[in-house]
């Protein structure tokens, strides 16, 4: 899966620097760059050319049913502000390391509260982005928005993946991303130049790795097929 994704956004890039300008450009309007990665989601392969014709309002659907899904991780995680925000009140008003002391067992409850609400935002954004990830694709390939919280055929499409393949098929995917994204960021720890060249490289990278992302995670949905199984080994062929 990762070589033939690799080999995917280098195909759709390498050589066709108009396609490359215009998605890039399209990251700015992201209805339009969310659209057409719902094109790779139905499985258009080579990578789709670029035509407007259709992209700005599928991605639009794709970017409001991501938002809906996200609305319990956001919920969580507001609460969790809020409560910060309340429960630390007393101790920057005081600004005392006394009050503090004399306190302790409070704000080591406060502490772990928000700890707490932290973990559980943290859990509950995994588990949605596990069922998300399949329902837009669901919706990109049928078009229909309603299709996107069919979790009936959701369920059943990541059963016929098999949870531990898809698990480890994301772990995989999230590993590769924060390496991905944590080596851009160290480049602005280069001396003088270095912000100079991580929005350079950021530029350069950003449309190739989207559409990585958009072909792994199509192959991961493709993979449902009882026909073509996948095993642990080929998720990096």
């Amino acid at each position: 899966m990762l070589q033939d994704s690799y080999t995917y956004a280098k195909d759709a890039v390498w050589g066709k620097w108009e396609r490359w300008l215009l998605l890039l450009m399209s990251v700015v309007v992201f209805p339009l760059i969310t659209g057409y990665i719902a094109k790779i989601y139905r499985g258009d392969q080579p990578a789709p050319k670029f035509e407007e014709g259709g992209l700005f309002m599928m991605g639009l659907k794709l970017i409001f049913a991501g938002l809906i899904y996200a609305i319990p991780v956001i919920a969580v995680l507001l609460l969790t502000i809020f409560y910060a925000a309340v429960n630390f009140m007393p101790y920057i008003i005081k600004e005392n390391h006394a009050y503090i002391y004399n306190n302790l067992d409070k704000f080591v409850g406060v502490i772990l509260g928000i700890a707490g609400g932290l973990i559980i935002t943290l859990v509950l954004a995994i588990i949605i982005s596990l069922i998300s990830t399949i329902a837009l694709i669901r919706l990109a390939r049928e078009g229909k928005f309603s299709e996107a919280f069919n979790f009936g055929a959701v369920m059943h499409t990541i059963r016929s993946i098999g949870w531990g393949r898809y698990i480890v098929a994301m772990i995989i995917y999230w590993v590769i991303s924060i390496i991905f994204f944590g080596i851009i960021e160290l480049l602005n720890l280069i001396p003088i130049a270095g912000l100079v060249i991580y929005w350079l490289v950021y530029i350069i990278v950003l449309v190739p790795f989207i559409l990585f992302s958009a072909r792994y995670l199509t192959l991961i949905y493709e993979s449902a097929s009882p026909a073509t199984p996948v095993t642990p080994a080929e998720l990096i062929e």
